[in-house]
C-alpha cells in the first residue's frame, strides 16, 4: 500500500515494507524463512557487523544463495541523518481511509444503470429496492425455491401463464406487469437484456 524512501531507515523494515520495489520477504522467500528477527529495521540491520548473526544457521542451499544476494544489497545500502519519506501508491504522503478502499476493491466495470439509480432522486429505500431487483435479490418465488423453501407452487400468481415466479417475468413478461408499463406509457422490449429494458426506462 505505500513504499519508502530510506533516510535513518528507522521506520523501514528489513522485510515487509517496499523500500527495493517489493518486500524482501517476497523477493528472498527461503531466506526470509531462516530470518531471527522478521520485524527488525533497515537501522537496526545496518548496525549489524555481521550479516550471518541475522538467520539461523546452517542455510539451506537455495537460502544461502539469496543470503550472497541480500549481502551485496546491505553492503551498499547508504542511510542518512534524515528521516524515512513514505509514499502511498496513489501518490500522495496523506493517508486517506476512502482511496485505501479504493485500492482494496480494485477496479471493475460496472453497467451505468447503478450509476443511475444512485444519483437519482428517489428515497434512499426505493434506491435500494431497485438494486436488488437489478441484481436478482428480490424474495421472489424463484429466489425462494432456491434456498430450499417449500411452497405449494412456485408459479406467478398474478398472471395464468403458469410460469415460475421471476425477477424477469415478475417486473417484465407478466401480463399484471405488462398493464402496468402500458398505462405509464413504457413499451417493454423483452428482446433486450434486463438491464438494457430498466435503461431504457430512463430515456
Amino acid at each position: 500500500m505505500a513504499s519508502v524512501s530510506v533516510a535513518d531507515g528507522a521506520s523501514c523494515l528489513l522485510w515487509n515494507d517496499c523500500w527495493m520495489g517489493q518486500p524482501l520477504r517476497l523477493t528472498f522467500p527461503e531466506l526470509f524463512s531462516f530470518a531471527k528477527k522478521p520485524l527488525i529495521s533497515l537501522q537496526c540491520t545496518a548496525s549489524v557487523s555481521n550479516t550471518s548473526s541475522l538467520f539461523n544457521l546452517p542455510l539451506s542451499i537455495e537460502a544461502f544463495a539469496q543470503f550472497q544476494q541480500i549481502e551485496i544489497i546491505l553492503q551498499n545500502l547508504q542511510l542518512s541523518d534524515g528521516v524515512d519519506t513514505w509514499m502511498y501508491i496513489w501518490g500522495s504522503s496523506i493517508f486517506t481511509s476512502k482511496k485505501t478502499y479504493c485500492q482494496l476493491r480494485g477496479r471493475s466495470w460496472s453497467h451505468p444503470i447503478y450509476k443511475w439509480i444512485w444519483k437519482s432522486s428517489c428515497q434512499h429505500k426505493h434506491k435500494v429496492f431497485f438494486w436488488l431487483l437489478t441484481n436478482d435479490r428480490l424474495s421472489t418465488r424463484n429466489i425462494l425455491r432456491r434456498k430450499h423453501m417449500h411452497l405449494p407452487s412456485y408459479n406467478c400468481v398474478l398472471c395464468s401463464s403458469n410460469y415460475e415466479e421471476t425477477v424477469q417475468h415478475l417486473f417484465l413478461e407478466c401480463e399484471m406487469a405488462q398493464a402496468c408499463w402500458n398505462l405509464v406509457g413504457i413499451t417493454v422490449n423483452l428482446a433486450l437484456d434486463p438491464l438494457q429494458i430498466f435503461e431504457s426506462f430512463k430515456i
